[in-house]
């Protein structure tokens, strides 16, 4: 062992090694790429199961051609109509062919929220996002039964909701509102001052149905409408004495229950002492009171029916069945040479009418809604939230709604 000590300053450690930065790759900042898509939730339907689930996978470019917006939905009125078009599945009229293996998006009405909006708009369309809109919407394959649609400003019937107008009335309103004003511009055109005169007879059938609601209101509102015959439920005819609780008894409103076997000698009853009709509206369909119309009708009258000679039944009348012509539909062309009134099979039309629409949103627009026997908005039955949606269905397919049946679309 040395006796030497160690020079101050000297460590007898070996030295530590210099902090070296350790190597390793490094991922380059770039800018953040645009989002391309709008993701949806929709509520698809499979034809060949007749079965609803919840599907992600339709996306909806964000490049917009000129006039077209997408908007993010928030509710969506129901109609038997849903159940009744002709989407979700190809049909050629040559070999009487359906193609069943596909699937569709119910739903033909709604509201909601623009959130996209194309960069070239025509000048009369005054529209910004963020502006609440109400609509009709129909396209093959899609349906208003999703967290956001892309629509066409100027293909798709669609209005500015009004501010005093909420959200659920709004998505049940302009479908049953445009069907009675495409009545009266195609069909009752000529009939506005014999309506205005208010002395002539008018019969309803399916009286708690939504389109004949807002006919009721259209009525109320135009003339204060007297002489009115309402075929319905019991239920249905409790329904509509509390719309319109003043009217129906001081302007001769008569209900017959649509399910009394004696319904129709109830109804010659009440043509023995009033006279016959010059108007009948029929929302249910069926040969009942067809096969008596020649003793209903005045000459030269009216009867508008939307469903036609076979009895409306939504329970049954599912994809594809409605689709396949009635046998009996040459038997009612047949008949009507020996009718002494016109009548009409009324379907709606989707097409874009821009005239139509300023009527609309004139009506909508400049309405007391305190007043709900002339408010020409629809009358809400129940509502449902989007996850209840089987609840929703059975409820439209039993044809017992009173009133509107409006759903919930959850923010997606």
């Amino acid at each position: 062992m040395s006796h030497l000590k160690p020079a101050r300053g000297y460590l007898s450690s070996d030295p530590k090694p210099l902090p070296q930065a350790e190597s390793r790759l490094k991922r380059q900042p770039r800018p953040l790429r645009m989002v391309k898509y709008v993701p949806t939730k929709r509520l698809q339907y499979f034809i060949p199961i007749k079965k609803f689930e919840f599907n992600y996978d339709h996306k909806i470019k964000k490049k917009l051609s000129k006039n077209e917006a997408i908007i993010q939905i928030d509710h969506v009125g129901l109609n038997g109509l849903d159940w009744k078009i002709k989407n979700g599945f190809d049909y050629s009229k040559e070999t009487n062919v359906l193609d069943l293996n596909s699937e569709t998006c119910l739903g033909t009405e709604f509201s909601g929220t623009i959130i996209e909006l194309a960069d070239n708009l025509d000048k009369d369309l005054q529209y910004e996002v963020g502006r609440k809109v109400m609509g009709v919407y129909y396209n093959v394959h899609n349906g208003t039964l999703e967290s956001c649609i892309k629509v066409n400003l100027k293909s798709h019937l669609i209005l500015p909701k009004p501010v005093e107008m909420s959200a659920e009335l709004a998505s049940g309103t302009m479908f049953n509102l445009l069907t009675v004003l495409q009545m009266f511009r195609n069909i009752l055109n000529r009939e506005l001052d014999t309506f205005r005169a208010n002395n002539s007879n008018i019969l309803i059938i399916g009286g708690s149905t939504g389109t004949s609601i807002m006919l009721l209101k259209y009525l109320n509102r135009l003339v204060n409408v007297k002489n009115v015959t309402i075929i319905c439920s019991l239920d249905g005819a409790e329904m509509l004495k509390q719309i319109f609780f003043k009217e129906w008894e001081e302007n001769n409103w008569n209900f017959i229950n649509y399910y009394e076997t004696s319904s129709t000698d109830e109804l010659m009853d009440l043509i023995k002492t009033f006279g016959k009709y010059r108007y009948c509206f029929d929302f249910v369909g069926g040969e009942q009171y067809l096969s008596i119309s020649n003793d209903l009708m005045k000459r030269n009258g009216y009867y508008i029916s939307t469903v036609g000679n076979i009895e409306s039944n939504y329970s049954v009348d599912v994809y594809p069945e409605t689709y396949i012509e009635s046998s009996s539909n040459g038997l009612l062309s047949l008949a009507s040479n020996f009718w002494k009134f016109y009548y009409y099979r009324f379907q709606f039309d989707f097409t874009f009418n821009k005239e139509l629409l300023l009527e609309a949103n004139d009506l909508i627009q400049n309405q007391d809604y305190d007043n709900e026997s002339k408010s020409l908005c629809c009358h809400i039955g129940k509502i449902f939230e989007w996850q209840h949606y089987e609840e929703a269905f059975r409820l439209l397919k039993s044809q017992k709604a009173k009133g509107k049946i409006i759903m919930k679309v959850e923010l997606f």
